[in-house]
């Protein structure tokens, strides 16, 4: 019997028995109360692993009217954010499982009393799960027969790489080649990344390829037909650079992506279908690198003319 595979979200909110300074990104508060097993432990290895597709986003706290607590650099220096005592600040953290991890959540929403500890300080916190939402993966679906609005409500850090044909991105001279991040959403290239993501999930009989094809041979022809036949209607699209934290020395690590919106219309059908499925779970996951620190967060809704 196949194993059914779910995507569930979790939207919850977070208050502080103190002021404390946020950490450049927010979302690293989430990630170190489920790293340290203090919520949601069994998400600590996900969490903590390396791969570049895995099925987890987390969110940065946002306030009531959606605003994200991240911190943008300004000539080399940023403001570091100030999260206030009393004040309710609200996250995401969505992940794909089984139906037994999700039978076991919805039993008993996690909700607990703890401290953070951050840089020596011992910060009690409350931290409770609002909802709880789930949808079996292949069940996820858009309608983008019309325009498709996109988001892009944190920066999205996507290499150009990712539209390179698999036979060069195999050699050892282009692997080595540095690349800035795209500061414009290319379309293909968007597509390109959720399909990675989906396939990195789905069971194989549901992953994008052609038979007898490798899974990064079709996702790359997706990506050339997805850019050729894609309409862009409009955008305003600004990059912007974030902070990540500090290195050994003190230094700021730093990514720069982009962020705003875009409007476009996929004028190929099987692209289309394509990503009916793979951008619907993207408005979950997210798009691009360090999805699990709340980066990648996205929008995704059909327009009517």
């Amino acid at each position: 019997m196949r194993k059914h595979i779910y995507v569930l979200t979790i939207n919850g909110r977070i208050l502080f028995g103190q002021d404390l300074i946020s950490p450049p990104l927010s979302s690293k508060i989430l990630k170190y109360l489920i790293d340290s097993g203090r919520f949601i432990s069994f998400l600590k290895d996900l969490s903590l692993s390396r791969d570049k597709y895995k099925p987890l986003f987390i969110s940065n706290l946002f306030t009531a009217d959606n605003v994200r607590i991240y911190s943008r650099v300004s000539q080399e220096s940023y403001e570091p954010r100030v999260l206030r005592s009393g004040e309710e600040y609200f996250f995401r953290i969505s992940f794909a499982s089984d139906k037994e991890i999700m039978d076991t959540l919805l039993a008993d929403p996690p909700s607990r009393s703890c401290e953070i500890d951050l840089g020596g300080n011992k910060i009690p916190v409350y931290v409770e799960t609002l909802s709880i939402q789930y949808v079996e993966l292949e069940g996820l679906s858009l309608n983008l027969s019309n325009k498709i609005y996109v988001k892009f409500l944190t920066p999205v850090v996507l290499s150009p790489k990712i539209m390179m044909p698999p036979s060069l991105a195999d050699k050892p001279r282009y692997r080595r080649l540095s690349v800035a991040n795209l500061l414009f959403p290319v379309p293909g290239a968007v597509i390109a990344y959720s399909m990675k993501l989906w396939n990195n999930i789905a069971p194989p009989d549901k992953r994008f390829t052609y038979p007898n094809d490798r899974d990064d041979v079709y996702i790359f022809k997706t990506t050339v037909l997805g850019t050729v036949f894609t309409e862009v209607i409009d955008y305003r699209i600004r990059p912007e650079t974030v902070v990540i934290g500090r290195d050994s020395e003190g230094r700021l690590r730093k990514t720069r992506g982009f962020r705003g919106y875009l409007v476009m219309k996929i004028n190929h059908p099987r692209i289309r279908s394509v990503a009916e499925k793979t951008l619907a779970l993207a408005r979950y996951l997210g798009i691009g690198r360090s999805r699990g620190i709340g980066l990648g967060e996205v929008e995704i809704d059909s327009v009517k003319d």
